[in-house]
């Protein structure tokens, strides 16, 4: 449950021999809707209709727009709905939970905290280099380092998108940033609006997903609760560490 937790994310994989299927839940939750094809050796006879990988000139801009969006987050609220699996399960192992992510950039010193309002009864907290589980019972605590979730460590302004030598394709009003790292698949899927075919602008950070050898995690974040740069939706005790636990 714990590794699960820590690797929150955002579209449900699937394994095949060559390929990896990302997929986006819905609002429903239970239906899928497939949105990418995720690969860690992309090449243009494997890609979906509508779907093709960037160019090197294209890639580099995509990456430095998308590093201005991540720098540029200064305070960021959402509501999210995750799925969680086994590689191999079935759907009706499937486990869904629901929650809110709170962030908070002040001087550079990123803060931030993962609610869960249904399922686990685990609060993530960030605190300065690591990341903490802790029981909202027991108030028990462990700690793992923020380097083993680039996720977080991209929200949080501790690493540069072109440090994890992304392969990024567009599909349709997504682009999908797909990363290998260690042991580990993930996906970060950005909505676009499109000026032309080859044109588009990058607007919200929208889900994200990982899945290693045993498990995979999907996460959506619900745009009509997402917030950026709105720090008064942000309770004024989200952070601190002497709250009474839930």
């Amino acid at each position: 449950m714990i590794c699960k937790i820590l690797k929150i994310c955002c579209t449900v994989v699937l394994f095949s021999k060559n390929l990896i299927y990302a997929n986006t839940v819905n609002n429903t939750t239970d239906k899928l809707n497939r949105t990418v094809l995720l690969s860690h050796n992309l090449n243009k006879n494997n890609l979906n209709k509508n779907e093709r990988i960037l160019h090197d000139n294209e890639k580099a801009q995509v990456i430095e727009r998308m590093q201005r969006y991540f720098d540029n987050i200064k305070s960021l609220v959402a509501s999210f709905i995750q799925t969680s699996n086994l590689v191999n399960g079935s759907k009706s192992d499937e486990q869904l939970c629901n929650g809110t992510i709170y962030i908070l950039k002040d001087n550079n010193k990123p803060q931030m905290v993962i609610n869960y309002t249904t399922g686990p009864t685990q609060e993530i907290r960030m605190e300065g280099r690591f990341l903490s589980v802790i029981n909202r019972k027991t108030q028990k605590k462990k700690k793992y380092s923020i380097k083993t979730t680039p996720i977080y460590n991209l929200l949080s302004g501790g690493m540069k998108i072109e440090q994890l030598k992304p392969e990024i394709t567009v599909k349709d009003n997504n682009i999908l940033v797909n990363i290998k790292q260690n042991n580990q698949y993930i996906t970060l899927v950005f909505d676009i609006t499109r000026v032309n075919n080859q044109n588009f602008n990058i607007n919200k950070l929208i889900a994200w997903t990982i899945q290693d050898s045993k498990s995979i995690i999907n996460v959506k974040l619900d745009k009509q609760q997402y917030y950026i740069n709105d720090p008064k939706r942000i309770p004024n005790d989200i952070f601190s560490t002497n709250k009474n636990p839930n």
